[in-house]
Parts: structure tokens; C-alpha cells; sequence
């Protein structure tokens, strides 16, 4: 049986070796570019807010909160009570991700839509590709 499976295997391993470096969409090429600008731009106890966290927190090594509530289960009673733009602003975060994807999704748009977070943040950079077609990633800074 072992044998039997031998060239399955060998052909799954050889795709996914040759594809291990390539991203798998757009996103990620400008989620690691976000990650690693974070790493050289933040302090290490900077909070980013944003969804989608995995590849940038990786590359970042900063405290997220995450958007979506996946690690951040807080979030998700918020969004539930319609208070998300308000947790955010609580939690007083360094930097929120601005992902125009995500647009509408469980209150997203509310959290920058606010005035009080855009009288607080900055656009210091965007983050875009010609491939994402879905607009610029910007970050947002705190304004000290």
C-alpha cells in the first residue's frame, strides 16, 4: 500500500516544494512588506489593529488586536453589541491596518469611518500592488 501511494506522494511533495516561497495571492506579498516596515518602524510593545493578522503580525513580531476575534475574543462581543469603533478606540492602538477588502464586514468600515480615530491616526504609508485590485493597504499611525 505504502508503494502503491509512493508517486502520489512524491508528485504532492514536488508541487509543494516548488511553490513553498510563492505567495499564495496578492495579499501576501503586501502583508509581509506591511510585517516587516512594522518591525523596522515600531516599538516592540505597539499595538496594530487590523484583520487578516498571521503573516504581518508574524513579520511585524508586535500585539495585534485582531480585527476578525480570532485571538482577540473581546472583539467579537463588540462587534455583536455594535461597539466595535468604540473597542478599538479603548484599546488605543498604535497603528490600525486599513484594508479596503474587508469593507462592511462585521462593522470594519465603522472602525475608521469614525472621526475620533481619524483625528488620532495618520496615513503614514500604503501598502499596494498593481496585482491587489482592491486599493491600498494604508496603515495608520497614533498621533502623539
Amino acid at each position: 500500500m505504502v508503494a502503491a501511494l509512493g508517486p502520489f506522494w512524491g508528485s504532492a511533495f514536488g508541487r509543494l516544494s516548488d511553490n513553498w516561497q510563492v505567495p499564495l495571492d496578492d495579499r501576501h506579498r503586501i502583508y509581509r512588506e506591511l510585517g516587516e516596515y512594522l518591525n523596522e518602524n515600531s516599538e516592540p510593545d505597539d499595538v496594530i489593529a487590523m484583520v487578516e493578522i498571521g503573516i504581518t503580525a508574524y513579520f511585524a513580531d508586535r500585539p495585534v488586536l485582531d480585527l476578525c476575534g480570532l485571538v482577540s475574543p473581546a472583539v467579537v462581543a463588540a462587534s455583536q453589541d455594535d461597539r466595535l469603533a468604540e473597542y478599538v478606540r479603548e484599546q488605543r492602538p498604535e497603528f490600525i491596518v486599513d484594508n479596503p477588502r474587508f469593507y462592511g464586514r462585521n462593522g470594519y468600515k465603522s472602525v475608521l469611518a469614525r472621526s475620533d480615530l481619524k483625528m488620532t491616526h495618520v496615513v503614514v504609508r500604503e501598502f499596494d500592488t498593481p496585482e491587489y485590485e482592491k486599493g491600498p493597504i494604508r496603515l495608520w499611525k497614533r498621533v502623539h
